[in-house]
């Protein structure tokens, strides 16, 4: 039997293991490890996301990318039945402040597409697809767990990265999403996008995001911190280490809503829809919310596809990606940041043909993805690594 791993199960690791599903021969089992108690707690928990297109002038490779990922995402979701169980609608994104409508935008329940992703999953492979919940890898962990699969794919950017956290250059970015009671005849019938967004109202709460805080590096090690207290405090209390209830303390000592949030996301839809917002005024004060983490790249582009080799030192002469050493076996889809739906089952399935069929995607936007694109750029030119960041 062939074992692949696959490490976190939010939008990512769910996307990964439908798309292995998908392309497994029957001697090919799969085993997927979560920290979390239960899938989709992280950014893949909110209640709804949008898609829209990148849009950039010289349609640059990012925008081709986002595109190829959108159209994917759809047919992703025709085929779990988001349209018609009502968890995924493609009704057009208004781009503001131009007006101008965006037939391939829309929203989506993550939670539902997770949940709709291992369904499938479970349907097509049995008993050779098994979860374990309440289980952390580490740096080390990973290791081990390398040598007894046949691929691992890291879809979380959690500890599990070790040595090869420099070179990704992530940044974490907190935003907060807010929600209030409505019918659906009082929201848009498309998204509205500009400075944040605004999605139809959708089970009866229009929803509006979202804020974009970076936490710098201090601010992680501080929250880290939080996390790490929380945790000895659920266990000085009898929790045992990755209960439900350690973990639940854990993330409300991380992630709050605030009404500074809840301000912001008001600005939003005051900028975007302000008759709405006139309407929606008495409201607020009733207002919901959640908080999460999303991780970006420097350049917005997620990392998808084999890591390279940290512990062979570069020669000069290494000019091209092709030429990177690549650590076998060990593979990532993440760095996804605010747009996962757009690009994760795109992603998913072409890593998933390259792990099972050697079929590694070709194209110069499958290079923009690379996992050792920064540590190259750097290489090329005489830089180095610092903390967290890539510098010259």
């Amino acid at each position: 039997m062939t074992k692949i791993a696959v490490v976190g199960l939010g939008l990512a690791g769910a996307c990964m293991v439908r798309a292995l599903a998908r392309w497994a021969g029957p001697r090919v089992e799969i085993v997927v490890y979560e920290a979390a108690a239960a899938p989709a707690t992280g950014a893949s928990g909110n209640p709804l996301g949008v898609v829209h297109p990148l849009i950039s002038k010289d349609w640059n490779l990012a925008s081709q990318f986002y595109a190829a990922g959108i159209e994917e995402t759809w047919r992703w979701c025709e085929e779990l039945g988001g349209p018609r169980d009502g968890w995924a609608s493609q009704c057009g994104a208004l781009r503001m402040p131009d007006s101008v409508l965006e037939p391939s935008g829309g929203w989506v329940q993550p939670p539902k597409f997770v949940e709709a992703c291992l369904a499938e999953a479970r349907e097509r492979l049995s008993d050779r697809l098994s979860v374990h919940f309440n289980t952390s890898i580490d740096a080390r962990a990973l290791g081990a767990l390398s040598e007894t699969s046949h691929a691992v794919v890291l879809c979380t950017a959690g500890a599990a990265l070790g040595p090869w956290s420099d070179g990704f250059c992530l940044n974490r970015i907190a935003g907060q999403l807010s929600w209030l009671p409505a019918d659906p005849s009082e929201g848009p019938p498309q998204v509205v996008c500009g400075d944040g967004y605004v999605a139809p109202v959708v089970e009866g709460r229009l929803v509006v995001g979202a804020s974009f805080d970076r936490l710098l590096e201090s601010e992680v090690e501080s929250l880290d911190g939080r996390v790490s207290s929380a945790q000895r405090a659920a266990a000085e209390a009898g929790f045992p280490r990755h209960s439900d209830t350690a973990s639940d303390i854990a993330k409300d000592a991380r992630l709050a809503v605030t009404a500074q949030g809840h301000e912001g996301n008001r600005r939003r839809l005051e900028a975007l829809l302000p008759e709405l917002a006139s309407r929606m005024a008495d409201r607020w004060p009733m207002a919901q919310g959640r908080t999460s983490v999303r991780v970006a790249t420097r350049d917005r582009l997620p990392h998808v596809g084999l890591l390279w080799d940290e512990s062979v030192e570069l020669p000069r002469s290494v000019s091209r990606l092709e030429q990177m050493p690549r650590q076998q076996g060990l593979n990532v889809l993440l760095g996804l940041g605010a747009r996962g739906l757009s690009v994760a089952p795109l992603a998913a399935n072409a890593l998933a043909k390259q792990i099972l069929n050697d079929a590694p995607p070709q194209g110069r936007i499958w290079q923009a993805v690379d996992p050792a694109r920064f540590v190259l750029r750097v290489h090329q030119r005489g830089g180095r690594a610092v903390g967290q960041f890539l510098e010259l």
